[in-house]
């Protein structure tokens, strides 16, 4: 879910804006020390290091932390659900990221069933 302003959307921003592009996509942490300036690399190597994922655009950036609710009272649905950040602008990829952040919110109650079947006595 995005909140502005926190490391991980700050991750997000970092990857899309400044390592993928330079690199090809690679995620070689030597290729983007050689390859980004250091007043870019530094940071994006330090934010990493924080939140403790490689410095490349990864599934948390894509998905995780880059949705928002159209209606903040609504529910987690395609129609009410929008990426913050798009790599290419396409509504397809919009459509795309979406659909892991609804699956990932319906896969919720699993996981919750499940955990609360293994804390029972039988």
């Amino acid at each position: 879910y995005w909140r502005g302003g926190t490391l991980d959307y700050s991750m997000g921003v970092r990857s899309v804006c400044s390592v993928q592009p330079k690199h090809g996509g690679s995620c070689s942490i030597d290729k983007i020390a050689e390859t980004l300036p250091l007043y870019l690399s530094k940071p994006m190597l330090l934010l990493s290091e924080t939140v403790g994922r490689p410095p490349m655009i990864d599934y948390a950036s894509t998905v995780l932390y880059n949705w928002a609710r159209v209606d903040k009272n609504g529910p987690i649905s395609m129609s009410n659900v929008r990426c913050v950040l798009r790599l290419t602008g396409l509504i397809d990829e919009e459509w795309f990221f979406k659909t892991h952040v609804v699956i990932e919110s319906e896969a919720s109650h699993a996981v919750a069933a499940v955990i609360a079947a293994s804390r029972t006595d039988d």
